[in-house]
C-alpha cells in the first residue's frame, strides 16, 4: 500500500481501496502475528488479530476453532518470554464485533490517521452482517469461494468508483 502524504492521485484511490478491503483481507488468509510490547496498543495490529482469529460462516463471524485457526503468533523484542499467545488470544479471540468497537475506539489504543479509526468502526460493527451476505452471494453464484466473491464485490465496486482508473483483470479475464 503506498504510503505518505505525496500520493499521486492514482496511489490515492489505490489506497484508499486497499484501507476499504483490508478486514476481509484479515478475515480470509492465513496471518503471521509480529508481537511485541505495544502490539494490544495500536489500532492497525489489534485489528488484524481480532480478524485472524475469526472464521466466516453463513450464520456469521465467530470466533474460530482450533481445527480452523489461520493464525500463528511470534514474540518479538521484550515480548519474547514474557507475553504468550494466550496473552494475545485473551485479549481478542472471542470478542463480538461490537466488543471490538469499543476495544479499539478505546482512547488507549493508538493509529497514526485518525480518520482510519472513523473509517473502520462502522465497517467492523457491520463486520457480522457483512459476512452473511457474503456467503448469500455465494449460494446464489453456485458456491464460488468466498475469496472469489470478495475480491469480485471489490473489483465491481473499484470499476464504478473510477472508470477511468486501470482496473486489473480478473484472473478469469486474463489470457
Amino acid at each position: 500500500m503506498p504510503q505518505g502524504g505525496d500520493r499521486t492521485a492514482s496511489e490515492k484511490f489505490e489506497f484508499d481501496l486497499m484501507l476499504s478491503s483490508i478486514a476481509d483481507l484479515y478475515l480470509t488468509t492465513r496471518i503471521l502475528l509480529i508481537v511485541d510490547f505495544t502490539y494490544l496498543t495500536r489500532f492497525w495490529t489489534t485489528l488484524e488479530a481480532w480478524c485472524s482469529m475469526q472464521t466466516c460462516a453463513p450464520a456469521g463471524l465467530r470466533p474460530a476453532t482450533d481445527n480452523e485457526k489461520r493464525y500463528e503468533i511470534t514474540f518479538i523484542l521484550n515480548a519474547k518470554g514474557v507475553l504468550t499467545n494466550e496473552t494475545i488470544e485473551n485479549a481478542v479471540w472471542k470478542k463480538s464485533p461490537q466488543e471490538m468497537v469499543t476495544i479499539l475506539g478505546s482512547t488507549d489504543v493508538a493509529v497514526t490517521n485518525a480518520k482510519d479509526k472513523a473509517q473502520q468502526l462502522p465497517k467492523i460493527q457491520g463486520t457480522d452482517e457483512h459476512v452473511r451476505e457474503v456467503f448469500k452471494k455465494v449460494k446464489s453464484r453456485q458456491a464460488l469461494p468466498l475469496k472469489i466473491v470478495l475480491r469480485l464485490g471489490k473489483w465491481k465496486r473499484r470499476a464504478k468508483m473510477n472508470t477511468s482508473a486501470k482496473v486489473a483483470p480478473m484472473p478469469s479475464e486474463a489470457n
